[in-house]
């Protein structure tokens, strides 16, 4: 969050320059701090148990599709969504 309005704030700084805005709102507002998550090491089991989720996400969204290409949007989001 805190990088998004950074950028978002450097892009309407810019923009008040040009005189494109009047005022920079992303200047106005506060984000909460927060915590980093806790890096995992990927040890061998971990990667064995993401692969094995994957692969069974991948199955399940070929049956949902009938055997043609299936949404990768999808499967990609449900994939990733496996480890964080």
């Amino acid at each position: 969050m805190q990088r998004i309005r950074a950028t978002l704030r450097s892009a309407l700084a810019d923009a008040v320059r040009q005189g494109l805005v009047a005022v920079n709102v992303a200047k106005l507002t506060k984000l909460q701090t927060g915590k980093r998550p806790k890096a995992l090491v990927w040890t061998s089991e971990r990667v064995t148990a993401w692969q094995t989720a994957c692969e069974r996400e991948i199955a399940a969204e070929w049956e949902r599709a009938g055997g043609r290409t299936g949404n990768a949007f999808k499967l990609w989001t449900s994939c990733r969504a496996l480890h964080g």
